[in-house]
């Protein structure tokens, strides 16, 4: 009996594309590379959901602007105030009586600065039509003068009359009769009435108010419910010790980044106010505290409320003086002051406290003033200022963080 020989099979190996056997390759490594592959794959795919949902967001921040903006704009006040109410708590003041007597106090302010100002305001008001148009005279008077702009455009303009008539003539094109080419312009009149834009005017004041009314009830809420909502947030986050920790973190720099951002409002536009009041009194310019704090209260509209600010000044002047001179250096004044202090120093010291850099704060400035108009350009920086805070702590937001960080 014979024993049977023992045969002994091969796994064949596995064939490059070169026609040669291909190294043996650890099944872990093998396992990294699909995971890796299939993450780059999966990444790849998310991209355009990713693009979906931004613009998703976009068009409900744009489209929800009417309830935002108040609501943020509140928010922002109270955590303003928020200091001033915890004092009084701590000096056994209740929260309720506390709030009250914060928003109060507030409004009393702005209501006697109000009277305080009205006579000058109602004065300025009055004359400021009448100033208007004998600015856009004198405007007109000067460019109308001969060999100025105005003249030599409308001799460019007869020109070209000429010459189109002449193209026709030999075009054999029928040229338009003189009856028809010396007829008047007829402007049909606006079909709304005197009324209908009363009741208008008198619809967009109600709503007005009531979003005023509507945003110092929220600052009273957020003020006398004290630190209520930040305790429910951290119980929110879950048990983890370090998420509660990360969230207190989280909600104590924006508190501190949002209470920055006003108190550096405040004393900018209080600066401003001061210097231009000064430089209004030493050029003679009546009104002149009227003119500073319309300059420092647009002021708070970055960039288009310096320019709105430099065309008041600059009509006052003239309307006073007379003088084209005059009207251009109150404009100059107020551009340079403007200048130094708005687009130099509040930017500035925006980067420096939220620890952005200046660019990616102009760029904010023009995606939420297309976005909300000029309430967006007041809270741009807060609102971005706030997101940087939670992209610090969120790994998956670093990029986020380092792209708008100085």
């Amino acid at each position: 009996m014979h024993d049977e020989p023992t045969v002994t099979t091969l796994a064949p190996k596995a064939i490059g594309s070169s026609g040669t056997p291909a190294p043996d390759v650890p099944p872990d490594v093998q396992a990294s590379a699909a995971t890796e592959a299939h993450t780059g794959a999966a990444q790849t795919s998310a991209v355009p959901l990713h693009i979906l949902v931004l613009l998703a967001v976009v068009f409900a921040l744009h489209w929800g602007r009417e309830f935002l903006v108040p609501v943020l704009a509140a928010t922002f006040l109270a955590w303003t105030l928020k200091p001033i109410v915890e004092r009084l708590y701590r000096w056994h003041v209740p929260r309720t009586v506390g709030a009250l007597l914060v928003l109060g106090g507030l409004c009393s302010g702005l209501v006697f600065c109000a009277i305080s100002l009205r006579d000058e305001a109602l004065t300025t008001l009055r004359e400021l039509p009448a100033a208007t148009r004998r600015f856009s005279e004198g405007l007109a008077g000067l460019y109308r003068e001969p060999g100025g702009a105005v003249s030599s455009v409308e001799a460019v303009a007869r020109e070209l009359e000429r010459m189109t008539r002449e193209a026709r003539t030999l075009s054999n094109a029928p040229a338009p009769t003189p009856e028809l080419r010396d007829a008047p312009v007829v402007v049909a009149a606006p079909t709304s009435s005197l009324n209908a834009l009363v009741w208008s005017g008198s619809l967009t004041a109600l709503s007005a108010i009531g979003t005023v009314a509507s945003s110092l009830l929220l600052m009273f809420f957020l003020l006398q419910a004290g630190d209520a909502f930040r305790r429910k947030l951290v119980r929110v986050v879950g048990p983890s010790l370090s998420a509660r920790r990360a969230t207190v973190e989280v909600l104590n720099d924006i508190n501190v980044q949002i209470q920055r951002y006003m108190f550096m409002l405040l004393v900018t536009n209080t600066l401003l106010a001061f210097s231009s009041w000064g430089a209004y009194v030493a050029l003679g310019l009546d009104n002149a505290a009227i003119w500073a704090i319309a300059g420092a209260v647009l002021h708070l509209i970055p960039y288009l409320g310096a320019l709105a600010s430099i065309a008041m000044t600059s009509i006052a002047a003239y309307t006073q003086f007379q003088s084209f001179a005059m009207s251009l250096l109150v404009a100059g004044v107020t551009f340079g002051l403007m200048t130094l202090i708005g687009m130099v120093v509040t930017p500035w010291m925006s980067g420096r406290q939220a620890r952005m850099n200046p660019t990616a704060i102009f760029l904010a400035l023009l995606f939420f003033g297309w976005l909300w108009g000029a309430l967006g350009l007041l809270l741009a920086i807060p609102l971005v200022a706030i997101s940087k805070v939670v992209a610090d702590r969120v790994d998956r937001l670093h990029p986020y963080a380092e792209l708008i960080g100085e």
